[in-house]
């Protein structure tokens, strides 16, 4: 298998951070986001509702980047590409994929409440007639390799704002 799950992947306070930090950005009006329906091929996207995309990488005003940079050295790995936090609105998902280009991808669940009722679980395929199934957890890290398919099921109409961060590693690293 190209995947490993990473429970309670951050200590209580560091998680806590990161947590405030995506909510703040969240509900603030001069946030300025991408989308899944701009920023995507049309094959990845199908018919799902939009997901808010605000990349992180550069932004040194956050406690999260330092956070994850002491953090993401337990995977070692150097420094990532691209962080951004996603933010998935009721009926988006992501259709199964590869995330070809990449040499490595984790998302970290920042939920502290999900019901599993909501979807938002990755689906990973382990083999040819297999497939593994993960509750977006609060402060569960899911690291894919290889260019492993998965894909995610979609949000219910009665599920809060699903919000994760998304890391992602080019091959060459």
């Amino acid at each position: 298998m190209s995947y490993k799950l990473y429970t309670n992947f951050l200590s209580s306070e560091d998680i806590d951070i990161i947590s405030k930090e995506s909510f703040l950005i969240f509900k603030d009006p001069n946030t300025k986001y991408q989308t899944n329906l701009t920023r995507w091929d049309k094959e990845i996207i199908l018919d799902s509702n939009v997901i808010l995309i605000n990349d992180i990488t550069n932004n040194s005003k956050l406690k999260t980047l330092s956070i994850l940079d002491k953090n993401l050295k337990k995977l070692n790995k150097n420094k990532p590409d691209g962080i951004s936090f996603f933010y998935w609105t009721k009926g988006s998902y992501i259709p199964w994929h590869s995330d070809e280009g990449y040499g490595m991808a984790c998302t970290l669940y920042l939920n502290q409440n999900w019901d599993p009722n909501w979807g938002g679980f990755i689906n990973i395929k382990t083999d040819e007639y297999n497939v593994s199934s993960i509750k977006p957890e609060y402060n569960n890290l899911v690291e894919l390799q290889n260019n492993i398919f998965h894909s995610t099921t979609p949000t219910s109409l009665s599920a809060d704002i699903r919000v994760t961060i998304q890391i992602f590693w080019n091959v060459s690293n």
